[in-house]
């Protein structure tokens, strides 16, 4: 049966042996989200309507008053749509007066949008059959504008509404996606088996900008976005909830670190995870001004990779921010041979101190090398919390923090203020004892390191 087509339930076939009156009791079960019901339960023909796609259960209870018997019915209700299951190579409009159905193309699963664009109208629904989804390359690009009034819907088809079957790669082009409800999708699907997230941005050999607003990702596996190093964010990606979407929300390379302001919507114990891939060419990392907000107190950013601030790079990181590094994890920042210096400015507040440590579950001292800063840089830590470092094979250059000029002739600043220093299985601050490095400290507390609390720095 198709959602929207009345169906009538039929109990006149009932009978009683001694001729007796019979009364029904008339039962629907149907998925959760429906609102549908029984024009009347106790009706010998009720009726109802299908209002959304999935599985019904239509069960009768019929009584003499003395005895009874029961039975029950299972149907199940689709979407009558329009099936997409070929590339699109001109530009097509999607609108709210029809609903898609995306089906695998004949010699790929997923739809390759090349130099085209989808607009897609408030209001539209785009069902997904399984491992299919959406791919822009060459130029395509999605544009995907819904509203609060009328949000677009994009979920798996009837049969498969689980976490993790479909997905979209906008890996070209510039691409929108504003107040869209996003389900069931993310896992490893379609023609890359390494895509991981609902929404993935970029690729390995290509580039893509994204802007992601007002949207709701719900169901999914192995999380709802992922930016990759390739990709660029034309705007913050804010105010979208995150609800069921696995402990790792969204994926970013740490180039993109800044990507989220403050105004998402994270389930509690939630992860945003930043990492560094070493593809064997220069060091991939920020290398531009990029601020990375606070997520509030249901979710953390963990760490992963190698992570840098290179060139004249510069890391803002607001008050409330925690991170959480991986085993053998260095946050690296070197300003190189340029004119200008790599940057982090960590500036909390004594009530929203910056917390920097190991990966829950993992708190102890030398789980992580700690932050290492190497040749022409700027580095300010003002009521910051770092612990759990100081992971190195030379004890005497390293710690939670390490300064290091190297004796290139380049000034280096670093302000280390109101902060708390702890568990470092080497030093707390060691410094490369070196003339260009202008160091500031004080009304800090040091406590749990295994060495020196300040090493080489006086």
């Amino acid at each position: 049966m198709e959602v929207g087509t009345e169906v009538t339930a039929d109990g006149s076939g009932s009978s009683d042996p001694d001729g007796d009156e019979l009364t029904y009791n008339w039962s629907l079960t149907t998925p959760s989200d429906s609102e549908t019901q029984l024009s009347d339960p106790s009706a010998v023909q009720p009726t109802f309507t299908p209002d959304v796609e999935g599985d019904y259960t239509v069960s009768l209870e019929v009584s003499d008053g003395e005895a009874a018997n029961s039975s029950s019915a299972d149907l199940s209700a689709i979407v009558p749509a329009v099936v997409i299951d070929e590339d699109i190579e001109s530009d097509r409009t999607l609108s709210a007066d029809t609903t898609y159905r995306i089906e695998q193309a004949q010699e790929r699963p997923v739809i390759e949008v090349v130099g085209a664009t989808i607009t897609i109208e408030a209001g539209t629904e785009i069902l997904f059959e399984e491992e299919t989804g959406f791919q822009t390359l060459q130029g395509g690009e999605i544009h995907a504008d819904g509203s609060a009034e009328e949000p677009i819907t994009m979920a798996g088809a009837s049969g498969n509404k689980t976490p993790g079957a479909w997905g979209i790669n906008v890996a070209a082009g510039t691409n929108r996606f504003d107040h869209v409800r996003m389900r069931h999708a993310g896992g490893k699907w379609g023609n890359d088996s390494e895509e991981r997230a609902g929404l993935v941005a970029g690729g390995i050999s290509s580039s893509s900008t994204v802007e992601i607003t007002n949207s709701t990702f719900e169901e999914m596996q192995e999380g709802a976005i992922n930016i990759k190093q390739s990709a660029s964010v034309s705007t913050p990606i804010r105010d979208n909830k995150f609800k069921e979407v696995g402990e790792v929300a969204v994926r970013v390379s740490f180039g993109n670190v800044g990507v989220l302001d403050d105004t998402n919507e994270f389930e509690e114990g939630s992860v945003v995870e930043a990492e560094t891939i070493d593809r064997g060419g220069p060091r991939e990392g920020v290398s531009k001004k990029t601020t990375v907000s606070s997520l509030g107190e249901n979710a953390h950013y963990r760490i992963a990779g190698d992570p840098a601030v290179v060139g004249n790079g510069e890391l803002k990181i607001e008050p409330g921010v925690e991170m959480r590094f991986k085993k053998d994890v260095r946050l690296y920042i070197d300003g190189g041979f340029g004119q200008t210096s790599a940057k982090v400015m960590a500036e909390g507040t004594a009530s929203e101190p910056i917390v920097m440590a190991a990966t829950e579950g993992n708190e102890q001292a030398g789980w992580w090398y700690g932050i290492s800063f190497r040749r022409n840089y700027e580095g300010v830590f003002r009521h910051v919390n770092i612990r759990h470092g100081g992971a190195r094979s030379d004890p005497e250059s390293s710690g939670n923090i390490f300064l290091d000029a190297q004796g290139f002739g380049y000034p280096s600043s670093f302000v280390l203020e109101n902060s708390s220093v702890e568990k470092s299985s080497t030093n707390g601050l060691a410094c490369d004892p070196s003339e260009n490095i202008d160091l500031k400290r004080s009304g800090n507390t040091f406590s749990g390191i295994d060495r020196k609390n300040v090493s080489g720095c006086e």
